[in-house]
Formats: structure tokens, C-alpha cells, sequence
């Protein structure tokens, strides 16, 4: 009986000792945690918000992120499960995240602006239930992002396109690029029903696209080179010789021709460990990095970056980055609101490039065919995107995002909010 007190009594210690801890020790709440990313800030109290529950739910999510020695337990844990005796090259997991592109990313679009032809209640569908979370299924040390279909979403995504082409002038080109996902093109039968269509996403998409507007397909190029090193394993990003491959595709679209990848410089980054080893801290992916074959362009050019201020990047392709954690910056640095890239052609073509991340990879390929590429991405836009238009004088529009963009109406939303604001 004394040896079960004195057990009692330590358990009470421990736990009150890191329930005090939690309250006593300072947060870092610009800190990035295990997973690559900013803890969650303590909420402020409101009684709205206390009312409606969603004050302790943020709370929670504070909690859960500024817990006392949070990584260490989370490594422990991993490690763990990574001990059970599985075989690593057989098997296969599926693991649930917060989502690449999350819902808290997205905000609706402003209410009471007329959308000429586009039916605006196709564009305002709430999000569907649980779609602002993603699924990873981790095979053979590859981590696969898993896609969901949502129709509504992709007509919605389609639809946002036709208005912003309808207003954007008569004399701008415009161009869709949907690119597929390394899952889409998975060998194994046992996995191939676990994520839907991503073909069937993107027939939806160009299918309701006004007749004008150009939709380029690179589904057929992926699949036709998916022997080669064109997806990571441990990031959702496809390689840049999927980009290359990609854009062989848009210039002929264009009418021009393309380069070949021997008239590019050729740089390898070794031990890249991407978004994807971040959302899951997978011990297969961790023993088994990616690298990054940078082709780097010949053209002389600048890369200015416009946030808060006018900032001036020097080179589109960044080898600095190779040092830093996330070394897919190498490419602009990364996501950027607004980008411009000014080169020695002097041919009056001028692209601008409503992109995701996908795009980073694939714009330093363009370099050498125009005289002005922008690169807006709609997630941290805080301008109005015909007024960028009118004012650079810009004739070509290429939307270029990853399919699973289209789990949920986010981005179609986005693309309004930029029209519109």
C-alpha cells in the first residue's frame, strides 16, 4: 500500500510539474516547430468568441503546439512507431494532416460586385466538410498526397478563370495549366482507388472554360515520362525536369520553340528533405532524401519582389538557398505575393503567372521568351489584378496550379478576391 502511494504521488508531481511549466515558461510564438512551421499564437479572449466555443478550440490548437518539450515527445513517438517491426520497403500508411493548401489560407470573396456573364453563386460555395485537410500515403519511401474530388470546386475554379479572362481585355491571351500529382500515376493496384481522378478533376476544369481562353495539357507529358525523376518523394512539388517537361508543352502552345535542357546550366542540390517529410517527421523519408537538379537559364535578368516594400532578389534561380531548410526556394525564393522578372529580351512580351508553388520550378524556364514575367500568387496578393494588367500593358495570362488545388473552392475564391478588390 505505501509503494502505490508513493506512485500515486510521483504521477501527481509529474503532472502538476509540466501543467506549471506550461504556464510558467515563455512561448515562442514566431518559433518553428518539428514540422516546419509557426506554432499557433494564444488567442484573445472575447466572450463571442468564448460563447460560440471557438475561443477554446484555438486555445487548444495553442496548447497542443506550445506544450513543454512538444518535439522530443513527437520524435520519441515517431521513432516508436517506426520500431514495430514493419518491413519499410512493403509497407504503407496513410497519415492525415492540416492541409498544403489549408482552408485558413483562403478568404471569401467581397459580396455585391456583378460578374457580367460567370454565375457568382458557383464561386461562393462554402467549403465542403473536412476538405481543408489532407491525406498522405507514405509506399516505398515515397510520400503521395491523396487527392479528393470535388466537382462543385473545379467549376467554381473554371468559372473564376472565364471572368478574370472576360475582363482582363480582348487583346490578353489566355492559359490554364492544371498539373497532376505524383499519386495520379501510382503502379499498384491495391493504391490506385485510394485517391480519385485527378484526369477527371482536370477534364472538368478545361471542359468549362470559355472556348478562347487555352488549356494546355501536360497530363499526357507526365504520364509519358513518370519513369523519370519528375515528382520528389518527400515533397508535394514536382521536380524542375517536370517543369521542363511542362513547359516544352506551353511555348509550342504559344507557337514558339523550346529549349533543350542542355542550353541550360545544370547545378545538383543533395539531401533534400521537403514539405511532405515536414508534415509527417517519416523516418522512411528521412533515409531516403530527394535531390534537385537546378537548370539554370542563360539570359541575363533581375528578379524584384514587391511585399510591404519594393524588395530587389537579383537572380530568379537563388543558390544561397541550397544551405536553408526549405532548399525548393531556390527557385524566387519561394512564394512571394508579387514577383517581376525583367530580362535582356527585347521582344514586347510580357506574362503574368496567378501560380502556386508548382510555377516556382517552371518560371525560370520562360526566362529566355519574354521581356516581362509577374508571378502573383493569390493566397498573399493584396492588389487588384486588372489594374496590374492595364498598368505593365501585359498580353498573356497563365493560371498554373497543382490540381489538388481543387479540393475545396479556396482558390476560386482567391482568384475573385484579386479581381475584385
Amino acid at each position: 500500500m505505501k509503494k502505490q502511494k508513493i506512485n500515486i504521488l510521483i504521477f501527481i508531481i509529474i503532472i502538476y510539474s509540466l501543467s506549471i511549466a506550461n504556464i510558467v515558461l515563455p512561448k515562442n510564438a514566431n518559433g518553428i516547430l518539428s514540422e516546419k512551421r509557426t506554432p499557433c499564437k494564444k488567442p484573445n479572449f472575447s466572450f463571442e468568441e468564448l460563447f460560440s466555443g471557438q475561443y477554446f478550440k484555438e486555445y487548444d490548437n495553442y496548447f497542443a503546439d506550445n506544450f513543454i518539450f512538444r518535439n522530443q515527445f513527437i520524435n520519441v513517438s515517431n521513432k516508436m512507431n517506426q520500431a514495430k517491426g514493419f518491413n519499410y520497403e512493403n509497407s504503407a500508411e496513410i497519415l492525415v494532416f492540416g492541409g498544403i493548401n489549408s482552408a485558413d489560407d483562403f478568404t471569401s470573396s467581397k459580396e455585391g460586385n456583378e460578374l457580367n456573364n460567370v454565375d457568382k453563386n458557383k464561386i461562393e460555395e462554402e467549403l465542403v466538410d473536412g476538405t481543408d485537410f489532407g491525406r498522405i500515403l507514405i509506399v516505398n519511401n515515397t510520400a503521395l498526397e491523396i487527392n479528393t474530388f470535388n466537382e462543385e470546386a473545379n467549376k467554381s475554379y473554371a468559372n473564376s478563370i472565364n471572368y478574370i479572362s472576360e475582363n482582363a481585355g480582348e487583346n490578353v491571351k489566355t492559359y490554364s495549366i492544371l498539373v497532376p500529382s505524383q499519386i495520379e500515376f501510382i503502379e499498384k493496384d491495391e493504391y490506385k482507388d485510394i485517391s480519385n481522378s485527378q484526369k477527371k478533376c482536370i477534364d472538368i476544369v478545361n471542359n468549362n472554360l470559355n472556348s478562347e481562353i487555352k488549356a494546355v495539357d501536360i497530363y499526357t507529358q507526365m504520364k509519358d515520362h513518370i519513369d523519370e525523376y519528375i515528382f520528389f518523394k518527400t515533397d508535394h512539388h514536382w521536380t524542375p525536369l517536370g517543369a521542363y517537361y511542362a513547359y516544352r508543352e506551353f511555348i509550342k502552345t504559344t507557337g514558339e520553340e523550346p529549349l533543350e535542357l542542355e542550353e541550360y546550366n545544370k547545378f545538383i542540390v543533395k539531401d533534400f528533405l521537403g514539405s511532405l517529410y515536414n508534415m509527417t517527421l517519416s523516418e522512411k523519408l528521412a533515409k531516403n532524401p530527394d535531390y534537385i537538379e537546378v537548370y539554370i537559364p542563360n539570359t541575363k535578368h533581375d528578379y524584384w519582389v514587391y511585399d510591404k516594400i519594393k524588395k530587389f532578389m537579383g537572380n530568379a534561380v537563388d543558390l544561397n538557398y541550397m544551405q536553408k531548410e526549405n532548399k525548393y526556394s531556390i527557385y524566387l525564393g519561394g512564394d512571394k505575393p508579387l514577383g517581376k522578372i525583367q530580362t535582356e529580351v527585347k521582344n514586347d512580351k510580357k506574362i503574368l503567372l496567378i501560380k502556386d508553388s508548382y510555377a516556382n520550378s517552371f518560371v525560370t524556364y520562360l526566362i529566355p521568351h519574354y521581356e516581362e514575367i509577374y508571378m502573383v500568387d493569390p493566397r498573399s496578393y493584396g492588389g487588384n489584378i486588372f489594374k496590374l494588367i492595364e498598368e505593365n500593358q501585359i498580353d498573356e495570362i497563365l493560371f498554373f496550379n497543382y490540381v489538388l488545388v481543387n479540393r475545396y473552392d479556396g482558390f476560386a475564391k482567391l482568384f475573385m478576391k484579386i479581381a475584385e478588390q
